[in-house]
C-alpha cells in the first residue's frame, strides 16, 4: 500500500469538554495565523551572517525561540486533546 493510501484513524477528541478544545483549538489556529503574518515581514536579524549561520537563523533567535515554543504548545494540546492525530508526529 502506498504513503496516499493507508488508511488513518479518525481523528476524535478524547477530553470531556469537546466545547472547551474546540474554543482552545481555535485560538491556537489564530495565533498561527498571527505568527504567519509577523513571519511574512520579517527581515534578516543583525545576528545573520550568511558565512557562518544557517538560513532557520535569518530572522532571528528571539523569533526562532517564539516558533519552537508555538509549535510545542500545539503538539501538546494536540496530544491532550485528540485521538488519531498520530500521523502529525510521524517524519
Amino acid at each position: 500500500m502506498a504513503p496516499r493510501d493507508r488508511i488513518l484513524p479518525p481523528l476524535a477528541i478524547i477530553h470531556s469538554n469537546a466545547a472547551w478544545v474546540l474554543k482552545e483549538f481555535d485560538k491556537l489556529v489564530a495565533e498561527w495565523r498571527t505568527w504567519n503574518k509577523s513571519a511574512q515581514s520579517l527581515e534578516d536579524s543583525p545576528e545573520y551572517d550568511r558565512n557562518t549561520c544557517s538560513e532557520a537563523i535569518k530572522d532571528g533567535r528571539a523569533n526562532l525561540n517564539k516558533h519552537e515554543l508555538l509549535r510545542e504548545k500545539t503538539l501538546v494540546f494536540l496530544r491532550n486533546n485528540f485521538s488519531g492525530a498520530e500521523f502529525i508526529f510521524e517524519g
